[in-house]
C-alpha cells in the first residue's frame, strides 16, 4: 500500500482507531442514557467496521488536502434514531451509514470526490454534512438533499445531477 508522504502507516493506523470510534460515538445518546447505543449487536459492530474501512480511504484523503474528518452521526441505535428525526428505514441503524460534516464549499466538493472514488453509492446533501452509505438494500445509485431542519443550500444542490450522474458510472 503507497501512502501520501504526509501520512504513515501509524497515521494511517490512528485514523482507523478514529473513524470506528467516531461511528460510534453520540453525544445525544450520552445525554439521554441509552445505553444500547454503546453496545450494538455483532452484526452491527461488522457492518460499522465495513463502512469504516471505506471511510478510512476518504479521511487520509481530505486529511492529506488539510481539511479535517468528523462523521457527526454514525451508528444510532433504533431510540436514538427515532429521538432525532431519523427514517424508520436509515442504513444508520444498521451500522452502514455517516454523516460527515463539511465546513466550505471546496470542502464539500473534496469530500464527495473521495466519497465516489471510494466507491459510495448513496450520498445525501445537507446543510453542513455530507450522508454517505453503503446499504445495498437500499435504492442506489442515489443523491438526494434535504429540507426542513437539515435544508441543503442552493449551491450544493445545483450539484446533485452530476453527483447522481457520477455515482452511476
Amino acid at each position: 500500500m503507497q501512502l501520501s508522504q504526509q501520512l504513515t502507516l501509524a497515521n494511517f493506523t490512528n485514523i482507523t482507531n478514529d473513524v470506528l470510534q467516531q461511528l460510534g460515538e453520540s453525544p445525544t445518546a450520552v445525554k439521554l442514557k441509552y445505553k444500547e447505543q454503546f453496545n450494538p449487536p455483532p452484526s452491527i459492530v461488522a457492518n460499522m467496521q465495513k463502512l469504516s474501512s471505506r471511510l478510512d480511504i476518504v479521511a487520509m484523503k481530505m486529511r492529506a488536502a488539510g481539511y479535517g474528518f468528523d462523521i457527526t452521526s454514525g451508528y444510532r441505535c433504533e431510540r436514538l434514531n427515532n429521538a432525532v428525526g431519523g427514517k424508520k428505514n436509515s442504513a444508520h441503524v444498521r451500522g452502514l451509514a455517516a454523516d460527515i460534516h463539511f465546513s466550505s464549499q471546496v470542502h464539500a466538493k473534496e469530500l464527495i470526490a473521495a466519497l465516489i472514488a471510494a466507491d459510495f453509492k448513496r450520498i445525501g446533501l445537507g446543510s453542513s454534512f455530507i450522508h454517505a452509505d453503503i446499504d445495498n438494500t437500499l435504492p442506489h445509485p442515489a443523491c438526494w438533499l434535504y429540507s426542513a431542519k437539515f435544508k441543503t443550500p442552493a449551491w450544493l444542490a445545483a450539484w446533485e445531477k452530476d453527483i447522481e450522474g457520477q455515482l452511476k458510472n
